[in-house]
């Protein structure tokens, strides 16, 4: 469970960059697994969090929790899941109709 220490808009906020990111990036191949510390890196936006590490745990944990990403046995790489794509889809239109 991800640790409630951290606001959970923040981490959600982080965490939908860094999905749509990953299917950029993987172009939604479910089978292509990139590195965390990558991918997070260039999915946050600016972070007043002391913990970065444990805000990139947290929004790592967020994603594993809803199903959007698989994680490797070392922990150390992500790759994007059916639900993630579906996630990213509806992400994508709320996005664009927003603008």
């Amino acid at each position: 469970m991800a640790n409630p220490s951290f606001e959970r808009k923040g981490v959600v906020k982080i965490a939908d960059n860094l999905l749509i990111k990953l299917f950029e990036e993987t172009k939604g191949d479910e089978w292509e697994f990139i590195k965390i510390d990558d991918i997070y890196s260039r999915s946050i936006i600016s972070s007043n969090s002391k913990d970065e590490t444990g805000l990139k745990n947290n929004v790592i944990q967020h994603l594993n929790e809803l199903g959007d990403i698989t994680i490797n046995p070392k922990r150390t790489e992500i790759s994007i899941t059916p639900e993630g794509i579906s996630h990213y889809k509806i992400l994508k239109r709320i996005r664009e109709e927003v603008k």
